[in-house]
């Protein structure tokens, strides 16, 4: 499986997870489990990713395979 389009996001910028989850408002585990394709964000944290990022809501919420 290929990477989650918003870690590629988040690595293409240099961003460690702590830096990107403060931006988005979240914890490192949570994004790590968004990352890894373990968990999937509420509407509210989703919509947010996709301002702060340019990714659609299918690459947020990683169903861009």
């Amino acid at each position: 499986m290929n990477e989650h389009p918003l870690r590629t996001w988040r690595i293409d910028r240099r961003m460690t997870l702590k830096t990107a989850g403060k931006m988005l408002g979240m914890s490192v585990s949570q994004l790590c489990e968004i990352e890894r394709r373990n968990a999937k964000p509420s509407a509210e944290r989703a919509a947010l990713i996709m301002r702060t990022t340019g990714l659609s809501i299918e690459q947020v919420l990683g169903q861009d395979h």
